[in-house]
């Protein structure tokens, strides 16, 4: 993959640097448990299909998840933190 994309290892390497990144925020994040999807779309008093629809998913995505059939990804977990305004560290911001 490096012969093809010799520029991807650096971009890669930059992209782990912790400068690039605010000071207490890290890479990983745990999925979350149903509960907490549960408590805090109640804490918002958006319904599963509003919610859902803020991160590009489906009704019927967002009811396994809160039903516990399937995980919800860490990526999509930390998208709706960010569009509710609930991430503890990152906040979206205009251009």
């Amino acid at each position: 993959m490096s012969a093809l994309f010799p520029q991807l290892g650096n971009w890669c390497k930059r992209f782990r640097d912790v400068r690039y990144f605010p000071i207490g925020y890290t890479a990983s994040m745990d999925k979350p448990t149903p509960e907490e999807i549960a408590r805090t779309r109640a804490r918002t008093g958006a319904s599963m299909e509003a919610s859902a629809e803020l991160i590009g998913a489906s009704h019927g995505a967002w009811k396994k998840w809160e039903g516990g059939e399937r995980g919800m990804p860490a990526g999509l977990w930390m998208l709706y933190l960010l569009r509710i305004d609930a991430h503890q560290t990152l906040k979206l911001v205009a251009r």
